[in-house]
């Protein structure tokens, strides 16, 4: 590990409560699920429940989902690394034997089977080339069954 670790988590989920109350604003409906995961109802004649609130394509058929992202930011320290995560996605960082500093960006099927710590303590020490970061860490989210999709993209920076 390069240093300390700060959270940032985008809170684009029906568990998150500002999240929540924003999409009942919106006039969509929510749900508790029986694995006590909240989730945005669909229109009428959609099944399921849909967990995101921010998706491309997902407005017309759950109302109070919207495409506009949730943006925030976070300073850090130099040398320290962020992480960040949950259902819906998010990013971790830190460095490669290659003494570069990078930063994952990832789906919800990565962070769902998968701890910033997780994709830290698998980066740091066994990828010998940049090449293999994003491949390492998807087939790693694929061995454990993610049950979603899975994308990462790593971004290193000098």
């Amino acid at each position: 590990d390069v240093g300390a670790s700060d959270a940032a988590n985008s809170g684009a989920e029906a568990d998150a409560e500002a999240e929540a109350a924003r999409v009942v604003a919106a006039g969509g409906r929510l749900t508790l699920t029986l694995d006590g995961y909240r989730r945005v109802l669909g229109a009428e004649g959609v099944l399921g429940g849909l967990q995101v609130t921010r998706s491309f394509g997902d407005a017309a058929r759950y109302p109070g989902v919207t495409a506009v992202p949730y943006v925030s930011s976070i300073d850090l320290p130099p040398n320290s690394v962020c992480a960040a995560g949950g259902t819906e996605g998010g990013a971790t960082g830190g460095t490669t034997p290659l003494s570069e500093t990078w930063l994952v960006l990832g789906t919800d099927g990565l962070f769902d089977v998968m701890s910033a710590e997780t994709i830290r303590s698998k980066l740091n020490g066994t990828v010998r080339s940049k090449d293999h970061l994003a491949k390492r860490i998807v087939g790693e989210a694929l061995d454990a069954y993610s049950p979603d999709n899975v994308c990462a993209v790593v971004v290193y920076f000098d």
